[in-house]
């Protein structure tokens, strides 16, 4: 992937290297007609006929070297974004994510899962993974971080797309530079679609006819007064001009709002009207990502969103005072731009919605492609009709591949594995692996494994248990209510996948044992699936007496030369040797 990345960073910029010395030849062709004009003007004292000619034809060229000029600095843009975003995609395979999106505003507070594995933050699941611009589609790719598999069918279809758009690598780099072209945010959303609510409220009305009586007004007396030379004609047509004003400024005081919501909603107008274009022109063959395609083929999005940018830039050129009165007193201008504006959003005020949620699809599918672009050693997970889980050489999918190690497990259906080992031996970084890569396969996502087959899990996790002073609870009492929500889940017939590490910390050994082993018994009762991590080696005894539903897995130390030495591999049994005393005793505490 770097060497791909490295070569298409050197031709975008031999690219655009093109446009800009374009650009430039662009701006000296100007200057010249300018200068040719300045001196037309200087040196030649007639006024024939063929000096207006003249005159008429450098404007020409002139204005259409700037309609050039315009379209090639908008390149430049362009390419500028491409350029951008590929050279922050080396640095990320230099394992470089400063510049990354943290995803912390979709942090869920007491969600089943999604705090205790880092899905959102610094070195978190969603910065290595999402590559979405624009607000929308940040957020679906957040929000299926967060949520389980709704419907296991749709699983393969989903992992078909990401397949698909994995092999339209041009075509998703030319979808972020066009989604970066202007910062999106959450405001401007809201913005957008309080403004469609809004005219979907409104009754559908029948425009342009009202304004066009005082337009019509002042053109027949202005005209009487050009043919006739009438003074009548002449003072009203001054009247009527006078009262457009009027009327303009009241029309654009009460529709403030409107302009208002324009306003913000307009600076992000270029991104979707271009991603929605280019979405338009290229083919998909996968199931999902071909409905999502003909729910803009099919109602002309590109052009309609550019009819909407249209309608934008007249509105906007009430900043220009003449335009404003010559416009409006002529032709009440802005008064029936806005009559457009807000036409338009009661006509495709169901359709904007829908594109944009396009956009967003494919920014989300596009941003696990390209993880699987950076993986292709990955594999796609296959459903299991059973809730059982087996997965082969799995390791955690944000470390270095050097640093990994991987692991087998196979857990049946209803059945919980007891993991024991000492301290540092790679429990916690165990249930973290199994459980993000769980998260990504409910996502389509292909996860860190040579094969991994499994049930449509939910995760439910419970590691990283916090004290409240806001809302005075202890961190034992915390983690009573987090082990209360989970065993209310499983009894309203979640199918959950458990992760529990080192349980009741808060509470003395004994009482410790004694409610461990009621709630792994409660959970056998619940038919539940999961591992469960614990230091307390008598708990483990429960395999004994419920060979079927428990089983004993372990990571061991072994103690060289008084230093204790992590494999980090998976094992069958219960941890013999321990670290803890030996860790403190290097470390000079005891």
């Amino acid at each position: 992937m770097l060497t791909y990345l490295q070569n298409r960073l050197s031709s975008a910029n031999a690219e655009n290297h093109k446009l800009r010395k374009k650009s430039f030849r662009f701006s000296i062709l100007r200057l010249l007609i300018v200068v040719l004009f300045l001196l037309l003007i200087l040196f030649n004292q007639s006024t024939s006929t063929w000096l207006y000619a003249t005159f008429s034809f450098l404007f020409g060229i002139f204005v259409l070297l700037f309609w050039m000029h315009q379209k090639i600095k908008f390149q430049i843009k362009i390419s500028n974004r491409l350029l951008a975003n590929l050279e922050n995609e080396i640095l990320f395979c230099e394992n470089k994510k400063q510049h990354l999106a943290k995803g912390i505003e979709f942090k869920e507070p007491g969600h089943n899962y999604s705090e205790d594995i880092d899905i959102f933050g610094e070195f978190s699941l969603f910065e290595h993974i999402n590559r979405g611009q624009t607000y929308g589609g940040k957020e679906l790719l957040s929000n299926w971080f967060k949520s389980g598999v709704k419907n296991s069918k749709n699983l393969y279809d989903k992992q078909e797309s990401i397949k698909e758009l994995s092999l339209k690598k041009e075509f998703l780099e030319m979808l972020y530079a066009y989604t970066s072209l202007n910062p999106d945010t959450k405001e401007k959303v809201s913005y957008l679609k309080e403004w469609l609510t809004q005219n979907k409220k409104q009754r559908k009305t029948i425009y342009n006819i009202w304004v066009w009586i005082p337009i019509v007004a002042f053109w027949i007396s202005f005209l009487t007064y050009i043919v006739f030379d009438n003074t009548i004609a002449e003072k009203l047509s001054g009247i009527v001009f006078l009262i457009n004003l009027g009327i303009t400024f009241i029309y654009l005081l009460k529709k403030q709002k409107t302009q208002i919501h324009l306003e913000h909603i307009g600076k992000i107008l270029p991104n979707y009207s271009y991603a929605i274009a280019l979405i338009e022109n290229e083919p998909f063959t996968a199931k999902m990502n071909h409905e999502m395609w003909q729910k803009i083929k099919g109602n002309n999005a590109s052009r309609e969103l550019k009819k909407l940018q249209l309608i934008k830039e007249k509105i906007d050129s009430k900043s220009n005072g003449l335009v404003v009165i010559l416009f409006n007193g002529l032709a009440l201008y802005h008064v029936r731009a806005i009559q457009k504006l807000e036409k338009w959003a009661q006509e495709q005020s169901q359709n904007i919605e829908e594109w944009i949620q396009v956009i967003a699809y494919f920014e989300a599918t596009g941003s696990i492609a390209n993880f699987y672009n950076h993986n292709k050693e990955f594999c796609f997970p296959t459903l299991s009709p059973n809730k059982e889980l087996k997965a082969e050489s799995m390791g955690h999918p944000l470390l270095k591949k050097e640093n990994m190690v991987a692991n087998s497990i196979h857990i049946q259906p209803n059945q919980i594995v007891l993991l024991t080992g000492s301290n540092m031996s790679g429990k916690s970084t165990f249930l973290r692996t199994l459980a993000i890569n769980l998260v990504l396969a409910n996502c389509g996502s292909p996860v860190c494994a040579t094969s991994f087959q499994y049930y449509a899990f939910s995760p439910f996790i419970s590691l990283k248990i916090e004290d409240s002073l806001s809302k005075e609870e202890s961190y034992f009492y915390a983690e009573i209510l987090r082990l209360k929500k989970m065993v209310n889940l499983l009894q309203n017939g979640e199918p959950l996948f458990i992760f529990l590490d080192e349980i009741l910390r808060g509470t003395n050994s004994e009482d410790k044992q004694k409610g461990t082993v009621g709630l792994i018994e409660k959970l056998i009762q619940q038919n539940a699936t999961g591992i469960i991590a614990t230091h307390d080696l008598e708990v483990c005894k429960l395999e004994e007496k419920y060979p079927t539903q428990i089983v004993n897995l372990c990571f061991e130390v072994e103690i060289i030369n008084n230093v204790p030495v992590f494999d980090y591999t998976l094992r069958k049994g219960i941890c013999k040797n321990k670290s803890a005393t030996t860790l403190m005793q290097n470390a000079g505490i005891i």
